[in-house]
């Protein structure tokens, strides 16, 4: 945003993540702070308010915040604040507020599996698993039922088998031989990762042969992927699988764990049910916001007007990107959930508003802005011919995923119909570390990734738990 310009973030989190590298981040193989930036010091040019956005007022142009309670001290007695709220008005609103864990369609998958979207997530996660080893360590040289006790405490289960649940796989194959180092007398062969998709393939965004390849990778690490296989029931200590059985139907059984997680599915966040309240006919699928080809929210005046909805809203007052926008004009061809997806989109809407386009359709600059900033003006209407804005378009450039043991996957393409190659293995590992390192948030934490990174190999994962 340009310095003429006044804008507020507005997030209950005080920070950047590059969430892709959260699977690394919960086994000690990046610092969770080296690949975190905050707001306040990644954009001097905007103001930062620590909220979580709860009703918007659409007409009004204005948003309803629950500013986080911050805690003070009074002697050793941490004090939280209480909670409060209030109207923040805008020109301009931008909606960009992702997804959550869609941990709720399984009973108890909430209450007993981690997470992995967030910073506090890889933290929890962490401990969690160093714990785990903690408590087998004690039962070491036990037998019988402390030996079975030991064998479901180091029980790693993962849900999921797209990136973020394959990756977490390959981390914490890597993790196992590693930590396995500081506990001689564990046996070996007790801790164990289970790989659960319901899909007949892992990594369905691949094409057929990085997928096999996926599989094949997988079992050399030991990993146990169960394809087909759906969770019925979590329990504090066991899950109860669903397996396809041949042609003789399904099987039942039980799966006793030490650490679930859940990678399986999203849903939208809590505050898009009340936007989506407020703006019923810019909904799409019942779940998404449905906007144009320029990430403007879609509204319909002829169904507002005859529902008698009062006031109109401002056309192009709202945009929306991200997990939580659907484009109307793409809705038989989803873009994917993807921090690629959220970047572009990102910029997008940055250069949209900078240029401080019109609400017609298509929209244009704006004539009077310019009047006093020529150079500008021959830059954006000569120059890139932007006086109508382009609409969003995607540019596919490919898709990663890490393996384990120094493996990954790497497709390259320069838009969905250009492949510029597919690699395996050592080169796709090389290509995902410099993709990873350059689209980290600022140099800061470029450097940071990288010693991470020569600290994991040189010495092992810090299995300190703080």
């Amino acid at each position: 945003m340009k310095k003429r310009d006044s804008g507020q973030v507005v997030s209950p989190t005080n920070h950047f993540a590059f969430t892709p590298m959260l699977p690394g981040a919960a086994v000690g193989t990046v610092e969770y702070r080296s690949m975190t930036e905050s707001v306040r010091r990644s954009n001097p040019l905007v103001e930062y308010v620590e909220a979580r956005a709860v009703d918007v007022d659409p007409a009004g142009q204005r948003v309803e915040v629950e500013l986080a309670p911050l805690v003070s001290f009074r002697g050793d007695q941490r004090v939280k604040a209480e909670k409060k709220r209030s109207w923040i008005p805008y020109d301009r609103l931008v909606v960009a507020c992702g997804v959550r864990v869609n941990d709720e369609i399984v009973p108890g998958a909430a209450e007993h599996c981690y997470r992995l979207k967030e910073c506090d997530d890889a933290v929890k996660l962490r401990r969690a698993v160093g714990s785990r080893f903690e408590t087998a360590a004690r039962m070491i040289g036990k037998d019988g039922l402390d030996k079975e006790r030991r064998r479901q405490l180091l029980t790693f289960v993962v849900v999921g088998g797209g990136p973020t649940g394959v990756e977490l796989a390959g981390e914490l194959s890597d993790y196992l031989r590693d930590v396995c180092r500081n506990f001689p007398k564990l046996d070996p062969s007790e801790p164990r990762i289970v790989l659960i998709h319901a899909g007949q393939e892992l990594l369905q965004q691949f094409e057929p042969p990085q997928r096999k390849e996926c599989l094949r990778v997988m079992d050399e690490l030991g990993v146990e992927v169960e394809l087909g296989t759906r969770v019925d029931r979590v329990d504090a200590d066991h899950l109860t699988l669903r397996r396809p059985k041949g042609d003789k139907g399904e099987k039942v059984e039980d799966l006793p764990y030490g650490v679930a997680v859940w990678c399986a599915g999203t849903a939208p966040q809590p505050f898009m049910e009340t936007f989506l309240s407020r703006l019923p006919a810019a909904a799409a699928a019942g779940r998404f916001v449905a906007v144009d080809d320029w990430l403007r929210v879609r509204l319909d005046y002829d169904d507002d007007d005859k529902k008698g909805h009062g006031e109109k809203i401002a056309r192009g007052s709202i945009l929306a990107l991200g997990d939580c926008a659907r484009m109307a004009s793409k809705e038989t061809d989803l873009l994917p959930q993807t921090a690629q997806v959220a970047a572009q989109q990102g910029a997008y809407a940055a250069r949209f508003l900078n240029r401080n386009y019109d609400a017609s359709t298509p929209p244009l600059a704006r004539d009077d802005l310019y009047d006093d900033r020529f150079f500008e003006k021959f830059y954006l209407y000569e120059i890139r011919k932007a006086r109508v804005a382009p609409t969003f378009n995607f540019l596919n450039l490919g898709i990663l995923a890490y393996l384990g043991a120094g493996k990954a996957l790497a497709e390259v393409k320069f838009g969905d119909n250009v492949p510029l190659g597919a690699y395996i293995g050592s080169a796709g590992y090389l290509l995902w570390k410099s993709v990873y390192l350059t689209k980290q948030v600022a140099t800061r934490n470029r450097v940071l990734v990288t010693f991470d990174w020569l600290k994991a190999a040189l010495f092992g994962r810090d299995i300190t738990r703080l």
